[in-house]
């Protein structure tokens, strides 16, 4: 294991977040010197930006996914991409937006029994802050998931297989400050998000940091969610509230399949 693989490893133990960065052989090559057009262990890779000098990308030698295309257009320095898969029959469509220093990314590839082949079309933009983190864990899936990433170390972290549907937006800022006149409070100051394993974020959901998304737990759709989600409850509406409590879902319609499968590790 390299000096930089492990050092990352460290990172992710650290923040308590399961990683494949032990497992098989790993290799950290400098961004710049992959093609335009490459191919890093099945997946298509396209690599551009005034910081892409200095970025590294971390990969399993002998993994494989099924296809798919990664874009990063990395503007500032230091960041880091971690492609982590063994064998999958993904392909993934994601696309990064780097405009800060020392950004980590975790982007584990691969699949989960019983349910293969799990789409995964990811954007993620880093703005106004060093030191940002993202994390997708294994077997998540997205249908069509935005993330922005606003502010000085701030992280998105989705959980093992959690399941995004279309037109999710994740955001761990509103974007603008909202000021108190009288006092000049910044009355939204924004904050992490965190998604646990196995939960479901329904269509068209709106995620504000800081927010926390316990384990089983499901968002309905449309809603706008900001703080914390008991793990297996469902929480819905504008601003969310929890409607029900000791209930979780399966990738199966009218199945019980996930009480033995997809659980399986979760807890």
């Amino acid at each position: 294991m390299t000096e930089r693989v492990e050092s990352v490893a460290a990172v992710l133990d650290g923040k308590g977040l399961p990683h494949g960065l032990r497992r098989g052989d790993w290799v950290a090559r400098p961004a710049a010197s992959l093609p335009p057009q490459a191919i890093v262990e099945g997946l298509a890779v396209q690599f551009g930006g005034q910081g892409l000098g200095q970025a590294t990308v971390l990969h399993r030698t002998g993994a494989s996914v099924a296809g798919g295309r990664l874009v990063a257009n990395v503007h500032g320095p230091g960041c880091t991409i971690i492609l982590d898969a063994a064998a999958s029959k993904r392909a993934p469509a994601i696309v990064l937006h780097v405009y800060t220093r020392d950004a980590l990314i975790y982007l584990n590839l691969d699949d989960l029994q019983p349910v293969e082949a799990r789409p995964l079309h990811l954007q993620v933009t880093f703005y106004n802050g060093a030191g940002q983190f993202f994390y997708w864990g294994e077997g998540a899936s997205s249908v069509d998931t935005r993330c922005v990433i606003d502010g000085p170390d701030r992280s998105v972290t989705v959980g093992r297989d959690a399941m995004l549907s279309n037109d999710v937006y994740l955001r761990t800022h509103d974007g603008h400050a909202l000021i108190d006149l009288g006092s000049r409070e910044i009355l939204n100051p924004g904050g992490d998000i965190d998604i646990g394993p196995h939960v479901w974020i329904a269509q068209e959901v709106l995620v504000l940091g800081p927010a926390e998304i316990g384990a089983g737990a499901v968002v309905g759709a449309k809603s706008m969610l900001k703080g914390v989600v008991p793990p297996r409850s469902v929480a819905a509406g504008v601003p969310a509230r929890v409607v029900r409590e000791n209930v979780s879902w399966g990738r199966v319609p009218n199945s019980l399949q996930f009480v033995d499968e997809e659980w399986k590790g979760l807890w």
